[in-house]
């Protein structure tokens, strides 16, 4: 008798574990498929003028591989709200996921939150021997400016591509002008 009870407690447990599996799937059927693509192309920084080959070749995209992609509710980057949703790029620079409907701004992880923006101003909020104090009204539009918009809705595309540039170690502050010497690998400054 007890092994009775023991075989319908298990049962019954079983099928409360099934039913609580099928209500999750009924809670995320308002999901929808999404695609993001991510290239990037190289600047070039070194010094003599390049050849026509390595300008082609630093301007093709490519795929932007393994890198980490933050969704976050809304068209706009709010840098106080958390993020949403994580991925990360595969080896063809593709993310495809579920998700439900409505717009998400896509985030690369420089401009994920707070803590990055508070770490640009207190490196250069001030300026540096080579960079000009950084322009905080210009870094907050940065960062409120997501890489795009995904808009996801049922029978959409669903789709959002980006493409970036990727930038010399000397242009890499934004919202701050370089104004150090010219880098030993920078091509020379035209006097005219």
């Amino acid at each position: 008798m007890n092994q009775l009870f023991s075989l319908l407690g298990i049962t019954l447990l079983l099928a409360c574990s099934n039913v609580k599996n099928s209500n999750e799937n009924v809670l995320n059927s308002n999901n929808q498929s999404f695609k993001i693509k991510i290239t990037f192309s190289e600047s070039y920084c070194n010094g003599a003028a390049p050849s026509e080959e390595t300008m082609e070749e630093l301007n093709k995209p490519k795929p932007a591989t393994q890198k980490k992609v933050y969704l976050r509710k809304g068209d706009s980057n709010d840098i106080n709200k958390p993020i949403d949703y994580t991925f990360t790029t595969n080896d063809n620079g593709i993310i495809e996921g579920e998700i439900p409907e409505g717009k998400y701004s896509i985030v690369l992880g420089d401009k994920k939150n707070q803590a990055k923006f508070d770490h640009l101003v207190k490196l250069y909020g001030e300026g540096t021997a080579d960079q000009a104090p950084i322009d905080q009204e210009c870094l907050k539009k940065h960062f409120s400016t997501p890489e795009a918009v995904l808009t996801v809705k049922k029978d959409g595309e669903n789709h959002a591509s980006i493409h970036y540039k990727t930038k010399c170690p000397w242009t890499k502050v934004p919202c701050s002008d370089y104004k150090g010497g010219i880098p030993p690998s920078a091509p020379p400054k035209n006097n005219k």
